[in-house]
């Protein structure tokens, strides 16, 4: 007989059942043959010559029979050649093999039929998504907000028995500016109907072919990328950490694309998120001043010995989970009193080339972040999830936090302490100390750095 699906056998003297993953024949226990099938052998998909493909790591759960590996991290390399999107490294097994799917220019998924993948340890591997009636198209989701690309399960199978070899679950790639750019003559560019562009879509640095079939004579032809529209701060996702924010509340990659937008950059972008500590509308995120208040070292008050704030911050650390609003902290301490207060809400630093200090329309304005919020700042932009504690932490101090401010073009922040609007108790008030990255109380009298913030 012949096998047409997965097989357990139990053969005698070894210990009871056993899979059988080998091809071949084999006697049963009345002398009859029992025959495996042999693998289907099926055609490796090839990548295009000159493919500009681009690396993007991704994670799963990864399943062996009973074993799991539920941390599993990967990198896959995705092209596109017109609206064929080409994949490498889906299997880990035979990281080189390529699958082909169609991809969708106005949702940007991305299907992928069955595909061969090559032989791994005599199996053949094909690559699918499993259903109870067999293996199916894998349909790689793209969410917008988060440029990502999902999938519940990708399994790969040995054929022609439909026997799953292993398969990841949760299966999610991050996919940020990968995506093809639509090539078209010009609008109102004369004879249009005679070029013939190929491909349409094609990825930065890939080589497309431009030719005119009409009776007219070509003097020249100029190709033009055109950048993709800014988006709004509503739209800003945890990619734009570190892109800045420019007078016109649009998000740039830094002041020079601000400043090519005709422009000028205002903030940098270190949180997104609900948890703002503000209410809504500014619950999106938060960000921070381009540079320090230009005064320097400031008094967060001119005097101490009295209880300024209903809510102080008390052992061992509440106030981080408090989520203080910084906008409700600084309001009506715009005044020489509250030197530190005073210079946040008005954000008064130098002015330069491509850096502005007005907070755009339809954000909170500026205020001194509350410590809650500098402890979203100083995650966001480190990219790490621990709140901020009294011990030294490296991820933390401005070394580290600079990496993303000064890319951005804004100036680094100091390794000394900057002021938060968070009352300690009526001679303190709490600070981030940016050399140690750490909490840090200083005498409300005494004298620290200012980094206003707005939520948005």
């Amino acid at each position: 007989m012949t096998s047409t699906a997965s097989v357990w056998v139990y053969k005698s003297g070894t210990g009871g059942w056993q899979i059988l993953d080998t091809f071949g024949e084999i006697e049963l226990i009345d002398g009859s043959k029992f025959t495996f099938p042999e693998p289907v052998i099926g055609d490796l998909v090839t990548a295009p010559a000159g493919l500009v493909a681009t690396e993007c790591p991704f994670t799963a759960t990864r399943l062996i029979g009973v074993t799991s590996d539920n941390n599993y991290k990967g990198i896959v390399k995705i092209g596109f050649d017109g609206t064929d999107a080409y994949i490498q490294g889906l299997d880990c097994n035979l990281p080189e093999a390529w699958v082909k799917g169609t991809y969708d220019e106005e949702t940007k998924n991305i299907t992928i039929p069955m595909t061969y993948m090559g032989l791994h340890d005599g199996l053949t591997h094909y690559m699918a998504t499993y259903s109870s009636a067999g293996p199916v198209d894998l349909v790689l989701a793209y969410n917008e907000a988060d440029s990502t690309y999902t999938s519940a399960d990708v399994s790969f199978y040995k054929m022609p028995t439909n026997g799953v070899i292993e398969w990841f679950e949760n299966f999610k790639i991050k996919a940020y500016d990968i995506f093809p750019f639509k090539v078209a003559v010009e609008e109102g560019t004369e004879d249009a109907e005679n070029w013939t562009i190929t491909p349409n879509l094609a990825t930065e640095g890939q080589t497309i072919s431009v030719q005119y079939n009409g009776t007219k004579r070509v003097k020249s032809v100029k190709a033009v990328k055109q950048g993709a529209a800014a988006r709004t701060l509503a739209e800003a996702t945890a990619e734009d950490i570190g892109k800045v924010v420019g007078a016109d509340g649009k998000i740039y990659a830094d002041v020079a694309a601000a400043q090519a937008a005709s422009t000028t950059a205002c903030a940098i972008i270190a949180y997104v998120g609900s948890e703002t500590g503000e209410a809504s509308p500014y619950n999106h995120g938060l960000a921070i001043a381009m540079k320090d208040a230009s005064a320097g070292y400031l008094q967060w008050k001119t005097s101490k010995g009295s209880n300024d704030n209903t809510n102080q911050y008390t052992e061992p650390a509440p106030a981080i989970a408090a989520k203080e609003s910084g906008s409700a902290l600084s309001s009506g301490r715009n005044n020489s009193t509250w030197p530190a207060f005073e210079a946040a809400l008005a954000n008064s630093i130098d002015v330069t080339d491509g850096i502005s200090a007005a907070a755009p329309s339809g954000t909170s304005g500026w205020f001194l972040p509350s410590f809650y919020q500098w402890n979203m700042i100083v995650k966001g932009l480190s990219g790490q999830s621990a709140d901020l504690s009294w011990g030294e932490n490296d991820n933390y101090n401005a070394s580290s936090l600079n990496t993303k401010i000064e890319a951005a073009g804004g100036i680094g922040l100091l390794s000394f302490g900057y002021w938060s609007s968070t009352e300690y108790d009526g001679d303190y008030a709490m600070s981030f100390n940016a050399g140690y990255g750490s909490v840090n109380t200083s005498t409300k009298s005494g004298y620290n750095n200012v980094r206003s913030a707005f939520a948005f």
